[in-house]
């Protein structure tokens, strides 16, 4: 074979020891030892087929749909009453007596609290008979002054003495205004040792009971009274929404649109029965950037109080065509939200979508996705931008009927009502 370098030698070697594992593999030689050396050395060769290409993902999705519903907007708030008075001491006192009962109802003018009233009453009288005092003081400076006019027509008199006369009038008249002012407050301090209701409402806790020493700021509350009919919702609002809502209704407004309806779901689940307004929207006084809007409705019955939660729901009176997905198929970001839509290759696209609200397990696409396309729900860690799967396509789910809007009948059940933020609509 003449001289081969040691690369060239070694990989005959190499090749030989192939082949002979090849025959020992398939049966020509026939040695249980050397055979099971055989298929390892065919294994370490490369012998056999390729190995076939691995199998593309399958991920759950659906086909987002466009479907016939009544825009509702879903927003929570706090109920707030119509006016709140808290009952504070203007003078200082014992309590005497309290007349009211913790929480029932108070009309204005009734009387509530009254602190014992001894030394205003003694003020009183003082301060009148003061009066009498400068009005009999007046009286005699009238006379005095009469008497020196007419001696100073028959020149009986100077006329510097007649100036005086009418001094001393002018100063007796004075002190009468004065001692009537200081009657005044004194008839006033006495007025304020009874409380009465300033408003007609519910009365709350009482602070400050019988024998109590009170005076102006301490305690700073006795009790309050709250005017709860109606009542208000207030809905804080960002400057996105806010600007949003504006030019929604100025096109109501401009094109003679009919106004959403104004409801509200209390904590438990159930609807208010009654009908609200909204009532303004302005600027949020503690923090720049956001703004308040607020909705009204009748409370005859007091059944909201202040303080509770509840969801102020706007429903349009029109049906419009929406785009809705699963919840299950939106990626909620900070850099915005999200959905991986599978072509009809199979090819991944992560794709910005713009939201409306959601109702039930739906969201609301307003920008972004198109009716038809096919949306991922499960197995999203498998799909990536670019990356080819295969769809598995899955059933929308159904939206209860508890979670459509208020007013869509049994024939609408079936179509999924969705909500709106308030920029939405057709």
């Amino acid at each position: 074979m003449g001289f081969l370098p040691p690369r060239v030698r070694g990989r005959k070697r190499r090749v030989a020891a192939c082949q002979e594992a090849d025959l020992l593999a398939t049966g020509t030689i026939v040695r249980s030892r050397r055979a099971w050396w055989a298929l390892l050395v065919v294994m370490a060769c490369g012998g056999g087929e390729e190995a076939p290409p691995a199998q593309a993902p399958s991920v759950g999705v659906v086909v987002a749909l466009e479907k016939p519903i009544v825009a509702e907007t879903r927003l929570a708030g706090t109920l707030r009453s119509f006016n709140a008075v808290d009952l504070v001491a203007r003078i200082e006192g014992r309590i005497e007596a309290r007349t009211f009962v913790e929480g029932e109802m108070v009309e204005e003018g009734q009387v509530l609290y009254r602190i014992e009233d001894d030394r205003y009453a003694a003020e009183v009288a003082r301060w009148a008979a003061h009066v009498e005092q400068a009005r009999a003081r007046e009286d005699a400076a009238s006379r005095e002054y009469g008497r020196y006019s007419g001696l100073l027509d028959e020149r009986a008199t100077t006329e510097q003495i007649v100036d005086q006369r009418l001094d001393d009038l002018q100063a007796a008249r004075a002190e009468v205004a004065a001692a009537k002012a200081n009657l005044q407050s004194a008839q006033v301090d006495l007025d304020n040792t009874v409380i009465r209701a300033p408003i007609s409402g519910r009365i709350g806790q009482a602070i400050a009971d019988r024998g109590q020493l009170v005076k102006p700021g301490a305690p700073p509350v006795l009790a309050r009274i709250t005017r709860i009919d109606p009542i208000f919702v207030h809905v804080p609002l960002d400057e996105r929404r806010y600007l949003r809502f504006q030019k929604r209704r100025t096109e109501h407004e401009e094109h003679g649109l009919p106004l959403p309806t104004v409801r509200l779901r209390l904590s438990d689940g159930s609807l208010y029965p009654e009908l609200g307004e909204l009532d303004y929207v302005s600027p949020a006084q503690e923090e720049p950037g956001f703004f308040d809007l607020r909705a009204r409705f009748p409370n005859e019955d007091q059944l909201l109080r202040p303080g509770q939660f509840g969801e102020l729901l706007l429903s349009s009176p029109d049906v419009i065509e929406r785009v809705v997905v699963p919840q299950e198929a939106v990626a909620r970001r900070q850099t915005g939200d999200e959905v991986r839509v599978v072509g009809d290759d199979g090819v991944v696209e992560i794709r910005k979508v713009e939201l409306g609200a959601e109702i039930g397990p739906l969201w609301e696409v307003r920008e972004g996705l198109a009716a038809g396309e096919k949306v991922v729900v499960s197995g999203q860690f498998k799909a990536q931008e670019g990356s080819v799967v295969v769809p598995r396509e899955m059933p929308m789910p159904e939206v209860p009927v508890e979670a459509l809007p208020q007013g869509l009948g049994e024939a609408s059940a079936g179509e999924p009502g969705i909500s709106e933020i308030l920029e939405g609509g057709p």
